[in-house]
């Protein structure tokens, strides 16, 4: 199973082996080629969304006994790895997994996080606005 973490890390080790040492400073290999996102690591099984008072929840999988949380980054709860990443623990487990958005449907864009621009981000802002006290409060009410 291919996934983008998978992709950046072969991308990350590829620069490392591109550090020119002192004796072939001359003969540089070319820069190595960015991940791409293959179109299998956003592409999901299934798609149960849950809501839970004002909120949403993906929901994969089906386990009597056996729950497993999975939380998610400033991606957001609908980024398609992470839903296919619920899949695969859902099978692999099995478990039921649940997804839950505690950003309230806000996420951060994909593109300059993948491309390593986070300037062009605004992280505070979007830190401040889902804060654990401001998310906090929301999934209380």
């Amino acid at each position: 199973m291919c996934c983008i973490s998978d992709l950046l890390i072969s991308g990350l080790l590829n620069l490392q082996q591109t550090h020119p040492t002192q004796d072939d400073r001359t003969h540089q290999p070319p820069p190595p080629k960015r991940p791409e996102i293959l179109t299998c690591c956003l592409r999901t099984s299934c798609t149960w969304h849950t809501p839970l008072k004002r909120h949403s929840i993906y929901t994969t999988g089906h386990h009597p006994t056996r729950a497993i949380v999975l939380l998610h980054h400033l991606l957001g709860w609908s980024f398609p790895n992470l839903r296919l990443l619920a899949d695969r623990y859902a099978h692999s487990a099995p478990a039921t997994v649940f997804l839950p958005d505690f950003f309230g449907g806000e996420s951060l864009p994909a593109g300059p996080i993948l491309a390593g621009r986070w300037a062009e981000l605004d992280l505070p802002g979007f830190l401040g606005r889902n804060a654990r006290s401001v998310s906090r409060r929301s999934w209380l009410s």
